[in-house]
């Protein structure tokens, strides 16, 4: 990928990572709240890496919101 992606393409990512986490977890569901239960599952589980890892799993939410500002003022139309 040439320059920055956008923020659908960036959205997009999060499609393929849920399936791919879907197929190695027993999260998925035939429910239509599936993307709250994998998104769900996948925060849950990264809490569970950060604390493994000693990772502040609130500044890097913090930091993350942070870019998706950015990255929205970014696509903003001028």
């Amino acid at each position: 990928m040439i320059g920055e992606p956008t923020n659908e393409q960036r959205a997009l990512r999060i499609d393929a990572l849920f399936a791919t986490y879907n197929e190695i977890t027993d999260c998925d569901s035939d429910d239509s709240d599936i993307d709250h239960l994998s998104l769900a599952c996948v925060l849950a589980d990264m809490r569970h890496w950060c604390d493994l890892h000693s990772v502040d799993f609130f500044a890097a939410l913090d930091l993350s919101y942070q870019h998706y500002l950015e990255e929205r003022a970014d696509a903003a139309p001028t």
